[in-house]
């Protein structure tokens, strides 16, 4: 992903093992200049350490990511009723106005309508 939406950038690489604190140093000791976090990672960071990131401005986000849930293997009826549920606050608004309430960078969830 990287690659194609940078393709002038030269890649840093972290091991599999590497943690969320190793990618933060990687960038406060210049290694890296730049990571891609959702902002609750970067809240907890910036309440030990007031300053020491930057978000980037005058970007659009870069990359979007979807968040997931999982179910017992074969709760088909209990997957559907959850998705019914979201859906229907993703098109009524009412995560959307959530969402606001904890973040102004949040990207609004297509409509189905």
């Amino acid at each position: 992903m990287a690659e194609a939406r940078f393709p002038d950038a030269e890649l840093f690489f972290l091991p599999q093992i590497a943690t969320v604190s190793d990618m933060f140093m990687a960038v406060l000791s210049r290694k890296a200049n730049v990571m891609f976090l959702d902002q609750a990672m970067v809240d907890g960071f910036e309440e030990s350490n007031p300053g020491a990131l930057r978000k980037a401005e005058g970007i659009s986000a870069p990359f979007v990511f979807p968040t997931y849930y999982s179910v017992l293997s074969g709760e088909i009826r209990l997957r559907d009723m959850v998705d019914v549920a979201l859906r229907k606050m993703i098109d009524d608004g009412r995560i959307e106005t959530m969402a606001r309430r904890y973040s102004e960078d949040y990207i609004p969830a297509a409509k189905n309508f």
